[in-house]
């Protein structure tokens, strides 16, 4: 499997888990499409995907995440998520996810679209 694709499944992962909105910055290009749902508009560059991952990681903890490579082709990777968090009212939130993620010739992410939702 490519290194770049493998990486991105570490950081995606790592990022969330740390609430580290710089590791995420380093991996994202800076123009790009982002869909956090599947029917939502895309978030189209990289200061907005930070904003967002930070207003959203700011109500989240007890984080629990697991991103696995499944495959890829070319430039296109197809990763699995399973998560766990708590939000800000206690709330417990649970999610397995497959998602598509497509990166620049220089391994940056420019479109993420999440595929398959379940939330158990």
């Amino acid at each position: 499997m490519h290194q770049s694709h493998q990486r991105i499944s570490e950081v995606l992962e790592q990022a969330w888990i740390r609430k580290d909105i710089k590791l995420l910055s380093g991996v994202l290009a800076d123009v790009l499409d982002w869909h956090e749902d599947t029917f939502d508009e895309p978030i189209t560059t990289k200061q907005a995907v930070l904003d967002r991952w930070q207003i959203d990681l700011e109500k989240q903890s007890d984080i629990q995440v697991r991103v696995t490579l499944l495959d890829d082709v070319d430039t296109r990777s197809y990763h699995r998520c399973t998560a766990r968090w708590q939000d800000d009212i206690s709330k417990i939130h649970e999610i397995d996810a497959l998602f598509v993620i497509t990166l620049d010739e220089t391994g940056k992410i420019t479109s993420f679209l999440p595929w398959y939702a379940n939330k158990p």
